[in-house]
């Protein structure tokens, strides 16, 4: 299975991409950044992306992919004010 995540760099996002990068039926992530992360994984490519409002000049990313998430944005929250019993 092939997984694009936007919004990988975020405490919501982050979560969902370390699961993906560990989980069996999963073959590819790509996840799209302002900047690149510097993580390093044999399933992950990082594509750098510096508009999020015009997708279609990276309709090619898109093609063959199973699940496609966008993280971007889902909370006001710093993830160090939230304590970490409630990201387990």
């Amino acid at each position: 299975m092939k997984v694009i995540i936007a919004g990988g760099t975020g405490m919501i996002g982050s979560l969902i991409l370390k699961h993906c990068l560990v989980s069996d039926p999963i073959h590819e992530v790509r996840s799209l950044v302002r900047k690149p992360t510097g993580l390093k994984h044999h399933k992950l490519t990082e594509t750098v992306i510096q508009n999020f409002e015009v997708y279609s000049e990276h309709a090619d990313l898109f093609s063959k992919s199973e699940v496609l998430t966008n993280f971007m944005a889902t909370t006001g929250l710093h993830h160090s004010q939230v304590p970490p019993a409630l990201l387990r």
